[in-house]
């Protein structure tokens, strides 16, 4: 299996699959990332760069405020708003990044960290 990178360690370290290395939030309704939420992405950023062998899984998810449509549309507004920081202020290459909008939960609830994309760096083969 393909382990993610952990940011949230001085050196990266391959950890167990599937954690998010970063999550950036958003407000409701909102695909706009803030000025912190964006610098939140550099961590990831360099990680990729040391490893480019690398990918990058980013996964979009919503609060279940409004209609199944407009939330599944909005979870891939999130990610590809993260995608365009990756890729523009960082010069990560998009072949490199996997956008997998989630959409709301199967219990739909208002809860801000609901309203988040998840960004985890899978290791190469």
């Amino acid at each position: 299996p393909i382990s993610p990178v952990s940011a949230h360690r001085a050196t990266p370290a391959f950890v167990a699959e599937n954690e998010p290395v970063v999550s950036t939030y958003f407000a409701t309704g909102s695909a706009t990332l803030s000025a912190e939420e964006m610098d939140k992405l550099r961590p990831v950023a360099e990680m990729a760069k040391t490893h480019p062998g690398s990918t990058l899984l980013i996964q979009g998810y919503t609060d279940g405020t409004g209609s199944m449509v407009r939330n599944k549309a909005l979870a891939e507004k999130r990610c590809e708003a993260v995608k365009q920081v990756l890729t523009g202020r960082y010069q990560i290459a998009a072949q490199r990044l996997q956008v997998a909008p989630v959409g709301p939960p199967a219990r739909p609830g208002r809860d801000a960290l609901l309203r988040r994309v998840d960004v985890t760096i899978h290791a190469a083969r």
